[in-house]
């Protein structure tokens, strides 16, 4: 199998952009003229109790709770996110670079 080239990745990275972004435009101009007084949101979760609820365009699904772990979780994700956008990204990058040595080796890549 060909690793893929880098235009290739770079094009694959827009279009996926692309999509995001006119969903995002799809889901203002719903919220804006359709149902102002709810308003849907592509992505939102929440611990409700026993319960995790995590919101895809007006989709519930909801998970156990595992004994208190997911509040834990959330706090621990979003911590990890802020440190992320702290780092930069070339320390960002440095900081993955095993990570993706580690899937290339498992998938076979060089």
């Amino acid at each position: 199998m060909r690793t893929p080239s880098k235009p290739m990745l770079f094009s694959l990275g827009i279009c996926i952009g692309l999509i995001f972004f006119s969903i995002n435009i799809a889901l203002i101009n719903f919220n804006r003229l359709v149902v102002p007084e709810q308003p849907l949101v592509l992505l939102n979760w929440h611990a409700d109790g026993e319960k995790l609820e995590i919101c895809l365009l007006g989709e519930t699904l909801r998970l156990p709770n595992f004994g208190g772990t997911w509040p834990g979780l959330m706090q621990n994700m979003h911590e990890q996110v802020g440190i992320l956008y702290s780092i930069g990204r070339d320390e960002f990058m440095r900081r993955l670079d095993p990570v993706q040595q580690k899937v290339r080796e498992s998938i076979g890549w060089p």
